[in-house]
């Protein structure tokens, strides 16, 4: 199938032949499929005409599929219980992709990662997405988000953020030994984790807004037919009629009914030191 691109289409192809990082599909031959797939799916988004959502390509003499979109979040159990309530839509398939594949494993190249994935027809409505681990979201190395870009520039991200005072005083109380006596510093990692806006504003400079859905825990759970048809509208998806007795429960962190003296102190050092 050949393509005609627009200078700017061109440019991005060109861009992914001349990728560095030899981490990317292992060969210039690998990194053609990746661009020409991608290729071909931009003309076609230009043109209105229907594809696969989900980049695929040619890797290995296999068909390869990469997740259509990261659910990313500083806590696990909220981005692993919007997977299994995507999960009820007929077009989103299950899989086996690594969460820790951005933070942890990404040195063991694309071709392994990809294997957790189904390989989806072109035209196909199927999607697969991928729950990411919650160091992905908030990654001290501005290298992992860019290694993200790289790799699937057109997924969409879907960031679940919690109540960051629940993430702080369990941060606090999980820091702390049975005397109340904090066992651990706050030093400038472990403020981060509760920065939303920086992070938000680092990932904000390699995506486009409209690549980016934000959520608090509390919409989710509170709001869940709402968010869930907004997720739908987001993420390319047949629309479908959700009903709250048929999801399941969305993840809240639990926070004390009376806030500690100890996390009260934590809060002003945190307030005080951002």
């Amino acid at each position: 199938m050949s393509t005609v691109l627009t200078p700017q289409e061109e440019a991005f192809v060109v861009s992914l032949l001349n990728l560095p990082d030899p981490k990317l599909p292992n060969s210039t031959k690998g990194l053609e499929h990746v661009a020409n797939a991608l290729s071909i799916q931009l003309n076609l988004e230009r043109r209105g005409i229907p594809h696969a959502l989900n980049p695929c390509f040619l890797l290995e003499q296999k068909r390869t599929c990469l997740p259509h979109y990261l659910i990313l979040s500083p806590s696990f159990n909220s981005s692993h219980s919007l997977q299994q309530n995507l999960l009820l839509h007929p077009h989103v398939l299950d899989n086996e992709g690594n969460p820790n594949f951005f933070s942890h494993d990404y040195h063991s190249g694309i071709s392994v990662f990809a294997q957790g994935f189904p390989p989806i027809d072109d035209f196909s409505p199927y999607v697969v997405g991928l729950a990411t681990s919650p160091e992905t979201f908030y990654h001290s190395d501005f290298h992992v988000f860019r290694q993200i870009r790289e790799t699937i520039p057109g997924a969409r991200l879907i960031f679940i953020l919690p109540d960051p005072k629940r993430i702080l005083e369990r941060w606090t109380l999980e820091n702390s030994d049975s005397s109340g006596e904090l066992t651990k510093k706050i030093d400038n990692a472990t403020k981060r984790k509760f920065n939303y806006g920086q992070i938000l504003k680092e990932w904000l400079s390699l995506f486009p807004r409209e690549q980016v859905f934000v959520v608090t825990e509390q919409e989710l759970a509170n709001y869940s037919r709402l968010a869930m048809q907004r997720l739908t509208r987001f993420l390319d998806l047949r629309p479908i009629r959700w009903e709250k007795k048929q999801l399941g429960p969305f993840y809240i962190t639990p926070s004390n009914d009376v806030t500690s003296p100890l996390t009260s102190d934590v809060l002003k050092t945190f307030a005080s030191s951002s």
